[in-house]
């Protein structure tokens, strides 16, 4: 938390040309769904509190409008930037019936989008349109690999990402219990693959994916039994292994030498530092899988 807080300037959005615009967008947005999971958990500190701060002034200054008017993604935006200003009582930088105009005209639909994109947008709009959205969950996740019974031996990244982000969208980040979103067999086969996906990015140089996978444990509570503890642990190890002293959490271990010579740049490293700091924060709390 405290590289992220030495490197709050970064999350500003000042672009110079759009596709500034739209990267920089990513890198608030994800800080806000960071600030905003580690709120709803409960968690605090002085890093947080001010990081908090920073995110605020960033949102409050940037016209968001500007991206909505030319982006269809922008439904995924500014739905966290409405939650991220709503769960602190404060009125969201933006105009909401702008937003719900572009939703009734079909707008943010005007789009293709993939299967765990389209449970992007219906967690999305579950936020500032109607919770009834969020309902349309299960069925999306049955289009994703994992929905298709795709071989574990035949994920590619983009389908461990498809996981992982399904699963932060059918919990809630945590806040909602699998069981009543999903039926039985499909709960008890997707905790299943989580572990099994975890034990084989043990042998990958994925530090990302690694990191989102563990906090699905924690999102699905995994039962705690003596196989799963020694995954977890193994893999809560590797993430300390690419965590340098000053919090940055590297991508990839491949990456320690340009580290170690402080030749890595903000936008390296800073998601995966992000997903560390959600783990760690989390993992330090709940205390999972460590007796």
């Amino acid at each position: 938390m405290g590289w992220l807080l030495e490197n709050e300037e970064s999350f500003r959005v000042a672009p110079k040309n759009e596709d500034e615009l739209l990267a920089q967008v990513k890198h608030l947005i994800e800080l806000m769904m960071l600030l905003n999971t580690l709120s709803s958990h409960d968690l605090r500190g002085d890093s947080i509190s001010k990081l908090t701060q920073h995110a605020l002034k960033y949102g409050a200054e940037f016209d968001w409008h500007q991206l909505a008017a030319y982006d269809a993604s922008a439904a995924t935006v500014v739905a966290i930037v409405a939650e991220f200003f709503d769960a602190r009582n404060l009125a969201p930088p933006l105009d909401l019936d702008y937003i719900r105009s572009l939703h009734s005209i079909g707008f943010f639909e005007g789009m293709d989008r993939i299967p765990f994109r389209e449970m992007d947008l219906s967690y999305c709009l579950s936020l500032i349109i109607s919770p009834d959205f969020s309902k349309q969950l299960p069925a999306e996740f049955m289009n994703t690999a994992f929905g298709l019974r795709q071989h574990l031996a035949r994920y590619m990244v983009d389908d461990l990402y498809s996981l992982t982000h399904a699963v932060f969208y059918l919990t809630n980040f945590g806040r909602s219990q699998l069981s009543g979103i999903l039926d039985h067999e499909t709960v008890i086969r997707l905790k299943r693959e989580l572990v099994a996906l975890t034990a084989a990015m043990l042998r990958a140089d994925n530090i990302d994916v690694l990191g989102e996978l563990l906090l699905c444990w924690l999102f699905c509570a995994i039962v705690d039994t003596p196989l799963h503890r020694v995954v977890f642990r193994e893999s809560m190890d590797r993430m300390l292994s690419a965590t340098r002293p000053d919090g940055q959490v590297l991508p990839v271990l491949k990456m320690m030498p340009r580290a170690q010579a402080g030749e890595t740049a903000f936008e390296d490293v800073y998601h995966t530092t992000l997903v560390g700091g959600m783990l760690f924060s989390l993992a330090a709390q709940e205390m999972p899988y460590v007796h």
